[in-house]
C-alpha cells in the first residue's frame, strides 16, 4: 500500500490490511497492525524468491515474465550451474577423438563410453594410452 511518504506491507484482508515487516532477506513477517484502505491505494508486489522486491509497477525485470537466453527458468530460480551450462552451450564441441573413433567402431555407443569414463579408476597406464588417442 502507498501512503503518502512511504510504503507499507501487508496482506489484504477485506477492506483492511494486515500490516508486514520485511525482514532483512526481504521476507514479509506479520505485525499486529491494521490499516483501513479504500483500495486505491493498494499496489502488487513482485517477489524474487522468498522475498518481496518491491512494487511491480516499478520493479524491473519481472523474474516470472523473463528469461535469460535458453535457460527457460525464472530469473530468480537461475543457479550458477545454469549460467555455466548456457555458456558453454555456445562454445562447446565434441573432442576430436570422438570422429575418430566413429570410424574406426561403427557401433560404438561413444555417449555410454563418456558416462562410464572416470579418472578415480584409471591408472598411470591407461592415462598414457589416453593421451595417445586424444590427439587432435
Amino acid at each position: 500500500m502507498c501512503l503518502t511518504n512511504e510504503v507499507v506491507y501487508g496482506r489484504l484482508e477485506g477492506q483492511y490490511l494486515r500490516v508486514h515487516d520485511l525482514n532483512v532477506k526481504g521476507r514479509p513477517e506479520p505485525t499486529t497492525r491494521t490499516l483501513l484502505t479504500t483500495g486505491f491505494e493498494i499496489r502488487r508486489v513482485i517477489k524474487w524468491g522468498e522475498g518481496v522486491a518491491g512494487i511491480a509497477e516499478s520493479f524491473f525485470p519481472c523474474p516470472n515474465e523473463w528469461r535469460l537466453g535458453d535457460i527457460n527458468k525464472p530469473l530468480d530460480k537461475i543457479t550458477v550451474r545454469d549460467l555455466t551450462g548456457a555458456l558453454t552451450r555456445a562454445v562447446a564441441k565434441p573432442p576430436s577423438c570422438f570422429k575418430k573413433w566413429q570410424r574406426k567402431f561403427p557401433g560404438l555407443d561413444l555417449r555410454g563410453v563418456s558416462e562410464r569414463y572416470s579418472v578415480g579408476i584409471a591408472t598411470p597406464v591407461d592415462f598414457g594410452s589416453h593421451s595417445k588417442t586424444h590427439r587432435p
